[in-house]
């Protein structure tokens, strides 16, 4: 279940055009992928990654369980009732500080 519905997709890709998409496949472990199902709560099946430039840098972030030099993209769901962009803005401030 998604709270992303496909008309928000398709003012996003009116918005901002059509995204980059790829595929892969990876095996998960058993605890990694229990991992995974904790993060769907309230029937979250998405997630939002934010690729945020300035000038020619990205954001990235270091959550606490990482191990050292390992970096991510912000990421995060959209709530109900919540815009794309507005979960978007939510998340990378909650994740980095930062307003975009």
């Amino acid at each position: 279940m998604s709270f992303i519905t496909k008309a928000d997709l398709e003012l996003m890709e009116k918005k901002y055009g059509r995204p980059v998409s790829f595929k892969t496949e990876f095996t998960m472990m058993p605890d990694e992928y229990a991992e995974l199902k904790q993060s769907q709560k309230n029937g979250r099946a998405h997630d939002i990654t934010m690729f945020i430039f300035h000038d020619d840098m990205l954001l990235f972030i270091a959550k606490h369980p990482y191990p050292d030099g390992l970096y991510r993209a912000p990421s995060g769901g959209v709530w109900r009732g919540e815009s794309i962009v507005e979960g978007a803005k939510r998340e990378a401030f909650e994740e980095t500080g930062a307003e975009i």
